[in-house]
């Protein structure tokens, strides 16, 4: 037995303006939504195995609207399985799985930001003998469906773990690929716990997050599970993470690497009394030297350039040597600008 779904591509929204009095003032203006489509969809799935007479009857639980601002939604579902034997109605089986969850999404800069979902349920198994002669499934979960558009590059790190038994996916796909084709995924697919990052080009895709608790017996039992998965996205050389440190207000680095130019800046501070207390200031990029100030180079607001490889990521750190002999640093980490 295999549970096939199909996932639905929404019709992009469409503006109508409407002719009005010139003596109406025109509506306010409303930035375009980032995500053109966000939905959560339930699912949910009972089906046997042999010789066995189906007594379900399964809801039809509708999707939920998601927005962008990052406000968690709710959602759930479940899957009344319920079965007999076929020729022997003493033999009943029930499989009841029930899932319930959260979801966020968020942009930046009129792009995406993060997508999640969180879940848990239970899987409840339940038979009038022993053992049935009914081997039956239930499955419940939850997906978030969008769809986006980028006009820069952009890193997007994809990252799926779950507890119990179950099953926990992100995939992202070009737009331009078959609505139903989701074998070409552009990124990664996760059945298990698991954590991938890609760089995404500009252009239009469709992606996914979900998650479901399942699970095939003929015997009572109780199952319990629990996951989470996530897509999210960083411009390419912004700051994985940011500058912090005691030599901060010595040193300034950078909120993001300039990819352009193939390097990042850091600047001495422009305060003259914290210039005279310097010693030393030590530069290094992913563990390596890359500059030393000292003496007539240490000056206020210098800008200090380092040259980084665009492939890689790097991590920067600068060492203050003070003139009281303590010492300083202040470190930051950035993406690559290319693959």
């Amino acid at each position: 037995m295999t549970l096939t779904r199909t996932r639905f591509l929404g019709v992009s929204l469409a503006a109508v303006l409407a002719a009005g009095s010139l003596l109406v003032a025109p509506p306010a203006a409303h930035a375009a939504p980032v995500y053109t489509e966000l939905t959560i969809d339930p699912y949910q799935y009972a089906g046997s195995v042999g010789s066995c007479t189906d007594d379900s009857v399964l809801p039809n639980p509708a999707d939920v609207g998601l927005g962008e601002s990052g406000t968690p939604v709710a959602a759930a579902t479940s899957s009344p399985g319920a079965f007999h034997a076929t020729g022997d109605p003493s033999d009943t089986i029930t499989n009841t799985a029930v899932v319930q969850g959260t979801a966020t999404a968020t942009t930046a800069g009129g792009q995406p930001k993060s997508v999640s979902l969180s879940y848990t349920g239970n899987v409840k198994v339940a038979t009038s003998k022993p053992t049935s002669g009914c081997n039956v499934e239930a499955v419940a979960g939850l997906e978030v469906y969008f769809e986006f558009t980028l006009t820069t590059p952009m890193w997007a790190t994809v990252v799926a773990k779950h507890k119990g038994p179950g099953y926990v996916e992100a995939a992202i796909a070009r737009v331009t690929d078959p609505d139903t084709d989701w074998s070409g995924v552009y990124g990664s697919s996760m059945e298990d716990n698991g954590t991938s990052t890609l760089l995404l080009q500009p252009g239009s895709y469709r992606a996914y997050v979900e998650g479901d608790l399942r699970q095939r017996a003929n015997s009572t039992r109780t199952v319990t599970g629990s996951g989470t998965a996530s897509i999210t996205f960083a411009p390419v050389g912004s700051a994985s993470k940011a500058p912090s440190g005691k030599a901060s207000k010595y040193v300034a680095l950078p909120g993001t690497r300039a990819c352009a130019t193939h390097n990042a800046t850091a600047t001495l501070t422009t305060k003259k009394k914290r210039i005279k207390q310097i010693e030393k200031v030590t530069f290094s990029v992913n563990g390596k030297k890359a500059a030393t100030l000292k003496g007539k180079k240490l000056k206020k607001g210098k800008a200090v350039g380092l040259g980084l490889a665009d492939n890689a990521a790097a991590d920067i750190t600068a060492t203050v040597a003070l003139k009281n002999g303590k010492t300083r640093t202040v470190d930051a980490s950035y993406l690559a600008c290319t693959s």
